[in-house]
């Protein structure tokens, strides 16, 4: 009986018990005269206001209606729970009053009876209106949307629409050629048509212009309307039509990865490729670089008077085992024969030898693309010329890759057969006569030169004479029947120095010939070619006129087996350190030099040193050498 009693109580008071109803959602706030929606996300209940004058609600939806300024509580309840929420009814926003069309350039007022609010607009490009005032002015066509807002947020808005006489822009070309003709029209009609130069294009009432002069000149389309006279215009420029060279390339054919110059005579167009995937174009420059196997089209395009002109090329790009790059031609188009040079060195003999050769006549060139295909593994150098005369030459002259006038001075190009060396590119060296008073002068003679008649001349020796203090080339010439040469006619004040240029034969210099007004000649800057050495340096006993004579010394051959010979010229017997480092700057070889008064040979052993690239330097109280030296086993 107790059990039944306890379970009966516990029931009794369960059932008047309240649980938690979420809070209501939505506004708080409502203008008279508009609607809010509330919600509540416990379902099941019902809606009642406290005051239904100020505002009612719907008791199943929630729909809210503000019917007159003041406070109210909305109640939300389920069971025996409710929730509740103060809600406010704002003042009445009376129409605005206005006008709901405008020509540009009008002005007006729009108002509401209901005083303290701001004035604002969507589109103030359209119309400008004064936030406090309501004063508004038309700017140009189209709709905008006015509104008037109270404090409590309370708003309304009216629309105006701006317009215009309805002339719109004038449809037609912007370009024309002399003597040709065409129509420019424009929405609104009725209009009068004017050019401001009819010397450049005349045009007819009813829109037909026709080009008479290269220029530009305003064509002008007046229409009247509702609003008044409105004016557009449109310049049309008048000019010669242009007739677009053809593509100009020096290859079809590039591989993956090469960079590659096309050029158009046209000037003033713009560059595209057709498969961006195969090769990519710069737009300005028709600078090509291959990506992937395929082909591609390349486009070249100029604005014309009559509309766009342009002219295509197919290009094939394919996957190269071997060597190339661009004979550059910086100082001007290039017009002539043309001859590239592979060079190999061979390892037995010591020698340089061209082993393959690209033979051709260019005109008007800036570039030229060359490749050697299927090349075994090796080592090689790459050498350009166009131009071999015994006169004096002003222009290109033979240079190595890369941009080097000297074979030993050149980089190296280590090839891997089955993979592509690209862009060994060459930038033509270009020598320039200058006007002057001075005069160099010499010869090169060969064989035993002891003064005996077994001393032979060098004939047909190319001789380098290069700006001391720019290290820019001047001038090429050749030794001629007697081995000798001569640059004449050079600017005094200057020092120069005069370099022979043999394939197999290192060089040293003569430097220093100071030329002066005092002094503008030197006739005795001589050489001994020496064929077994294969090094070619000064006859420093019959030169006199130099000023600033140093020892000299040459390292050969390079690339080496291992065995590197040391030539030399010195004025006096000294000792001199030799430090030869590996790329990274390590130190792998340091010895000492006896350099004896006048020349000199002595043989350097090197064939403990791996195969690679190697800094040496020969430093003494008279000299400071550097090279590169490569080492192949």
């Amino acid at each position: 009986m107790k059990k039944l009693l306890f379970l009966f109580v516990t029931a009794m008071i369960a059932s008047v018990v309240t649980f938690a109803i979420t809070p209501i959602v939505g506004p708080t706030t409502v203008c008279q005269r508009s609607y809010a929606y509330l919600a509540d996300s416990t379902p099941g209940g019902t809606w009642s206001s406290s005051d239904t004058t100020i505002a009612t609600i719907d008791p199943i939806d929630g729909t809210l209606y503000g019917a007159a300024t003041g406070s109210c509580v909305i109640t939300y309840t389920v069971g025996g729970s409710y929730v509740t929420e103060v809600f406010n009814v704002g003042p009445f926003v009376c129409t605005i009053v206005g006008l709901t069309g405008m020509c540009i350039g009008v002005s007006s007022i729009v108002t509401d009876a209901m005083p303290g609010g701001t004035w604002s607009v969507d589109y103030p490009a359209i119309l400008t209106i004064n936030a406090t005032t309501g004063a508004i002015a038309a700017v140009s066509p189209g709709v905008a949307t006015v509104y008037y807002t109270l404090g409590t947020g309370c708003s309304v808005d009216l629309s105006i629409t701006v317009n215009s006489t309805g002339v719109g822009p004038i449809i037609g070309p912007s370009m024309l050629c002399i003597g040709a003709s065409d129509s420019l029209t424009d929405s609104f009609p009725g209009g009068t048509w004017t050019s401001s130069n009819t010397a450049v294009a005349t045009i007819s009432s009813t829109g037909a212009i026709t080009g008479v002069s290269s220029g530009t000149t305003l064509i002008s389309y007046t229409g009247f309307g509702l609003c008044g006279a409105e004016t557009v215009t449109k310049v049309l420029t008048v000019g010669t039509p242009v007739s677009l060279a053809p593509i100009a390339y020096s290859t079809l054919n590039i591989a993956i990865g090469a960079i590659v110059t096309y050029t158009n005579a046209t000037p003033g167009g713009t560059w595209s490729s057709s498969t961006l995937a195969v090769a990519t174009v710069n737009t300005t420059t028709g600078v090509v670089t291959g990506v992937a196997s395929g082909t591609t089209t390349l486009t070249y395009t100029v604005a014309s008077c009559s509309g766009t002109v342009f002219c295509t090329q197919v290009i094939n790009v394919s996957a190269l085992d071997g060597i190339s790059g661009n004979i550059v031609f910086p100082g001007s188009a290039y017009s002539g024969p043309l001859t590239i040079w592979l060079i190999h060195y061979n390892t037995s003999t010591h020698n340089l030898v061209a082993v393959d050769s690209i033979n051709t006549t260019v005109s008007g060139i800036s570039s030229y693309y060359y490749h050697f295909a299927g090349l075994a593994s090796d080592s090689f150098r790459v050498k350009a010329g166009g131009y071999d005369s015994t006169a004096s030459y002003t222009g290109y002259v033979p240079t190595y890759h890369t941009s080097s006038y000297f074979w030993n001075t050149a980089d190296v190009i280590n090839h891997t057969s089955g993979t592509a060396d690209v862009n060994k590119n060459i930038d033509m060296a270009w020598g320039t006569v200058p006007a002057g008073t001075g005069f160099i002068a010499g010869d090169v003679t060969t064989g035993a030169n002891r003064g005996s008649s077994t001393a032979l001349p060098a004939v047909h020796l190319r001789i380098y004479l290069i700006n001391s203090t720019t290290g820019s080339l001047i001038q090429q010439v050749f030794t001629d029947a007697a081995g000798h040469y001569t640059f004449p006619n050079i600017p005094v004040g200057q020092t120069y120095i005069v370099h022979p240029e043999a394939i197999n034969y290192t060089t040293t210099p003569i430097t220093g010939i100071m030329l002066t007004t005092t002094n503008p000649s030197m006739s005795t800057a001589n050489f001994i070619q020496h064929t077994v050495s294969k090094t070619i340096t000064p006859g420093v006993e019959s030169v006199p006129g130099l000023n600033n004579v140093v020892a000299s010394i040459a390292a050969y051959p390079n690339p080496t087996n291992g065995k590197l010979n040391l030539s030399w010229q010195a004025l006096a017997t000294e000792k001199a350190t030799i430090t030869i480092t590996d790329i990274t700057g390590k130190e792998v070889i340091q010895s000492s030099l006896t350099l004896t008064k006048g020349s000199g040979n002595q043989q350097f052993d090197l064939s403990g040193l791996n195969n690679g690239l190697y800094l040496m330097n020969i430093k003494s109280e008279n000299i400071n050498y550097n090279n590169k030296i490569q080492v192949q086993h």
